[in-house]
């Protein structure tokens, strides 16, 4: 099996498939967009595809709800709940007080935005929370950090500053994981 995702390594989705679905698959293959993983499944690609579709805090994922609805030969093989715990993470020794902009997925944006008001931080939309993990560790950002997991601080080498900084606790994302029906 090969199962194909959003985002970098570290991401939620990433994480969630390693817990979930550990020693079920052969290979994992990272794309840029939600949208490559159904053209990844049309093509033969890969096998299978695990999407997030719904979170308690940021709401349903509508993306990847017409993408299901416009791909009819895509079959729903099961669904996950993951719990979500988001972290601000930085380069090493940075402060917190230095950070001018807060880079992460929109999602993980909408389910810290109470954090990122009362700590006066400008939120901006990048395409994955491990990938704003990536390209703040890649640039050796010291006034950017990232909302992403903790799993991310080991990956990219962060710190992680501050923990559960997500609008309240009750933070869980559903993942469909799903194939091409003719893959049956």
């Amino acid at each position: 099996m090969i199962i194909g995702y959003q985002g970098e390594i570290g991401c939620y989705t990433h994480t969630s498939i390693k817990k979930f679905l550990y020693k079920k698959y052969n290979k994992l293959v990272n794309f840029f967009s939600f949208e490559d993983i159904f053209n990844a499944l049309k093509n033969n690609e890969i096998t299978h595809g695990y999407i997030p579709i719904e979170n308690t805090i940021g709401g349903k994922i509508n993306e990847n709800e017409l993408l299901l609805r416009n791909n009819n030969n895509i079959n729903i093989i099961n669904k996950y709940k993951f719990k979500i715990n988001h972290c601000l993470l930085v380069n090493k020794n940075v402060n917190k007080e230095n950070l001018k902009e807060i880079y992460s997925h929109w999602q993980a944006l909408k389910q810290c935005s109470d954090y990122l008001i009362n700590n006066n931080l400008n939120g901006i939309s990048y395409y994955d929370t491990a990938g704003s993990c990536k390209y703040i560790s890649d640039e050796n950002k010291t006034d950017i950090g990232a909302i992403a997991s903790k799993e991310c601080s080991k990956i990219y080498n962060l710190e992680k500053k501050e923990e559960n900084i997500q609008n309240n606790d009750n933070n869980y994302t559903t993942f469909y994981y799903i194939q091409n029906i003719f893959w049956i």
